[in-house]
């Protein structure tokens, strides 16, 4: 098998089993939020969504950009072959990630009570940001074990954490609510945060007996290559283990060094995002209220997009984010052997299942989107939102493949000014418009600033690399595919309603199949002519 295949089997691979996991995690994590929407009521899911952006913070200060970059080390040192550096490095990420955590962490727990009055206008948030204080050490240790399996491409590690997490976190918060129950207690928003916390325990203690295996092999390939490596030394042959004869790249400060040059950069980029996406998320409330609505209500409809509809727009996206930590380490590799034609073959074949997949999830939420919001969270209020904001599937989920692109070629700093310019429309239709129009402005603000982000990516990419994309089979031939579906689904649902006594949810469900079906067989056959042409 060439390497080239052998790469590209390797990649596929990867992102498969990594969706795998991801739509085990958001098919059971669907099932979990309907169940927290039942039981705590579109406030109460509002008030638990609030907390997150905080949590948001955290992450990026902590873990986010260093697995990035870990993950980009370690896949040029498996290129080079340097067990060695690779140890170091991802030593001295997790020293870094664990630091920052452990800081956040203490100040997050005892700040609090300012954090919920000032910056959230919610003292009910004051234990809730106590009790999530304690995940962020965890995910911290998690994150750079993660970061080092993708780095080396092997994602079953990480794949299986999710499902770790997710099973974990939903047990314990099903079971507190059994208990709850027998105690004839309320189950609260609290008893979710809980689950969160324990849910992270769980998945850190699975990669912790993962790991300790892999780590302990990698030290004998170490110790391996440096015995053969003063052997041939001391014989006065040139070895294959270290290409560069510099004393001092092998130091602690000289790989800590390295690591900070692009987390440094990467972290103050996603911190000033996260600040950015946070406070964009708390102002939804505030802007809400200066619409007219009471602080409940504010708080019920901020529940209900964030904790219901846009759920739904994201659960496709398992897909597109699976391929996009795929296609980082991917693209680093190409970068780093200077094969530019794999770069633009990498992209090209990314862009185009993004697009199909973004405009099959336009179809199905336009046409389904009233109904899933009603059968599922019986909220027509959801189903409302899910049906607006079915336009941004295929800018979404485009943007994220395409700015995990130009990070696998190192320019984050590009991806940063370009979200930049993504999140300065969102913030400016929150900040201006939507008291004077309410959420519906929330929706002009997030579609305009997606289609921004992924032109801006786009033109960057085009001039950079050279890709060209083929707008006919990338956008065209996935719309015109759309059409006789919607049109042949419409008459598959009429003809169920007037002809079998099926109950209503079976009818979207078999209507759903066949949209979904008809949809990717049309396109399948489409590729399959362009292939034999």
């Amino acid at each position: 098998m060439s390497p080239m295949k052998q790469h590209k089997n390797q990649f596929i691979i990867g992102a498969f089993v990594l969706t795998l996991a991801g739509l085990f995690s958001r098919f059971a994590g669907f099932f979990y939020r309907i169940f927290l929407s039942h039981q705590l009521g579109p406030e109460g899911m509002g008030l638990y969504q609030l907390i997150f952006p905080v949590y948001g913070i955290c992450m990026s200060l902590c873990c986010t950009s260093i697995q990035t970059a870990l993950s980009r080390f370690i896949a040029s040192e498996s290129h080079k072959s340097g067990t060695k550096s690779s140890r170091a490095y991802f030593g001295c990420a997790l020293f870094l990630s664990l630091s920052l955590a452990l800081t956040s962490s203490v100040a997050l727990y005892f700040f609090s009570d300012l954090i919920a009055l000032h910056l959230l206008s919610e003292v009910r948030c004051v234990h809730l940001l106590q009790m999530m204080s304690l995940a962020v050490p965890i995910c911290a240790a998690h994150s750079c074990i993660v970061g080092y399996y993708y780095g080396l491409q092997k994602t079953t590690v990480p794949a299986i954490s999710q499902i770790v997490e997710q099973t974990i976190r939903m047990t314990a918060v099903f079971l507190i609510y059994q208990i709850m129950q027998s105690r004839r207690l309320e189950f609260q928003v609290i008893h979710a945060v809980y689950g969160l916390v324990i849910g992270e325990i769980g998945s850190l203690f699975y990669c912790l007996c993962a790991f300790g295996p892999l780590w302990a092999k990698s030290g004998k390939l170490h110790l391996s290559a440096s015995f053969h490596t003063n052997i041939e030394a001391s014989a006065g042959k040139p070895h294959k283990y270290h290409t560069n004869p510099s004393p001092y790249i092998h130091t602690p400060q000289a790989y800590m060094g390295s690591l900070l040059r692009l987390v440094i950069p990467m972290t103050a980029n996603r911190l000033c995002l996260s600040l950015l996406q946070s406070g964009e998320a708390i102002l939804i409330p505030a802007k809400l209220r200066l619409s007219g609505l009471t602080q409940s209500d504010a708080l019920s409809l901020f529940g209900t997009l964030t904790g219901m509809a846009l759920p739904f727009i994201l659960f496709p996206s398992t897909l597109i984010n699976s391929l996009a930590v795929m296609l980082l380490p991917e693209v680093a590799k190409a970068q780093a052997s200077g094969n530019n034609k794999r770069v633009q073959h990498t992209s090209d074949l990314s862009i185009r299942l993004s697009l199909v997949i973004g405009i099959l999830c336009l179809g199905i939420f336009r046409y389904f989107g009233e109904a899933l919001g009603v059968v599922v969270f019986n909220n027509e209020t959801a189903g409302s939102f899910i049906t607006q904001m079915s336009f941004l599937c295929p800018f979404l989920y485009l943007s994220v493949t395409l700015g995990s692109i130009i990070n696998g070629l190192g320019k984050t700093d590009v991806t940063f000014y370009h979200t930049l310019c993504s999140l300065a429309i969102r913030l400016s239709v929150v900040f201006f418009v939507m008291p004077k129009i309410g959420i519906t402005a929330y929706f002009y603000g997030l579609l305009g600033s997606e289609i921004v982000l992924t032109a801006l990516h786009l033109r960057y990419l085009c001039r950079t690399t050279g890709l060209r994309m083929n707008l006919t089979e990338a956008v065209l031939k996935p719309t015109f595919t759309l059409l006789p579906v919607c049109l042949s689904g419409s008459a598959l649902q009429t003809l169920l309603n007037t002809k079998t006594h099926l109950s209503e949810l079976t009818v979207y469900l078999l209507t759903g199949a066949w949209f979904v079906c008809s949809y990717l067989g049309i396109i399948a056959l489409w590729s399959e002519k362009d292939t034999d042409d």
